[in-house]
């Protein structure tokens, strides 16, 4: 198996135990709710996508029975996606992007009213 298969699945992985965590806390601490936007981005983007890069990138070539056509642009797809996706997570994590930003909120933490 390749390395960025394999660095692919490992994120993967991670990402599920973060995903798992995060929603367990919710039981206990339901102020966090207001995170599940990034519990289900975790899950589904972070788990989900990760893994099945890592697992086409290990299938295709064996199915096309040709080598991957760059594997610079392989391991280009692993890091950017990686960073990427944990820049998401952060920014969603600060209400910059499960729906209506932080910085557009009123004083009593209602949306402003436009009408």
């Amino acid at each position: 198996m390749k390395g960025y298969t394999k660095w692919f699945i490992l994120a993967s992985i991670l990402y599920l135990v973060l995903g798992t965590m995060l929603g367990t806390l919710f039981f206990f601490l339901p102020a966090l709710l207001a995170l599940k936007p990034v519990h289900a981005h975790l899950n589904l983007l972070g788990f989900l996508s990760m893994m099945v890069y890592g697992v086409l990138y290990h299938v295709l070539p064996r199915f096309l029975a040709r080598p991957l056509y760059s594997e610079r642009l392989a391991w280009f797809h692993v890091i950017a996606g990686n960073i990427t996706f944990v820049l998401l997570l952060g920014l969603m994590a600060l209400g910059y992007g499960g729906g209506i930003p932080a910085a557009w909120h009123g004083p009593n933490g209602l949306p402003w009213r436009t009408g």
